[in-house]
């Protein structure tokens, strides 16, 4: 018996349902991946599967798998990178326990993912116009003035010609709301100590 059989059923029992607790779904996933590559491999070497060792697969048999399952199965590239990762895991196990053959091993780690485009989700015009009607909500301000700004306020603000002036608006109205603020604080004041004068603002 080789050496390659008994290290595929340490790794599915001891390693991925004993030692990483794997889930069903991740165990038929390295299962199917694993079967995919001893098929090729026999193919390849016209032997039988159960004849396979760890040395038949070598770097090159399983970069010559990951391109049958790309173009043969027309599997994409993210189910191609998934079937590499399983065999990362099984050939890094095996190198735990076989590490006279390291140097085939780590060849077989070296092979890299393939890069791929991810679709961009960007949000749609309806979903922008939804968000930008949305209600402003309330702000703590300087002296604990609650302050307001609508969304056409927001919308001035960045990168509009009329900025300047929205500004200087925005910026009058908080000094207002803070001087009316500070003018019941002081009527609140002088209430409680008559002797001390009251504090004014001017906001001219």
């Amino acid at each position: 018996m080789t050496l390659l059989a008994p290290t595929l059923q340490a790794f599915f029992s001891d390693r991925l349902m004993g030692q990483r607790g794997a889930s069903s779904h991740t165990i038929a996933a390295y299962r199917d991946s694993i079967r995919l590559l001893l098929r090729h491999a026999a193919d390849r070497t016209h032997k039988q599967p159960c004849q396979l060792d760890i040395a038949d697969l070598d770097a090159p048999l399983v970069a010559s798998f990951l391109e049958y399952v790309e173009r043969d199965r027309h599997n994409t590239v993210r189910t191609r990178n998934n079937r590499l990762a399983a065999i990362h895991s099984l050939f890094r196990y095996a190198a735990l326990r076989h590490p006279e053959h390291a140097a085939s091993i780590q060849r077989v780690l070296a092979i890299p993912s393939k890069r791929f485009e991810r679709e961009l989700v960007t949000s749609s015009p309806n979903k922008r116009q939804t968000h930008y009607s949305e209600p402003a909500t309330p702000r703590r301000g300087l002296g604990g003035v609650t302050t307001r700004f609508s969304s056409s306020q927001s919308r001035v603000a960045f990168g509009s010609p009329n900025w300047p002036a929205s500004r200087a608006a925005i910026l009058c109205l908080l000094l207002e709301r803070m001087c009316t603020a500070s003018a019941k604080v002081g009527k609140s004041a002088e209430h409680h100590s008559s002797g001390r004068p009251s504090t004014s603002c001017a906001c001219g």
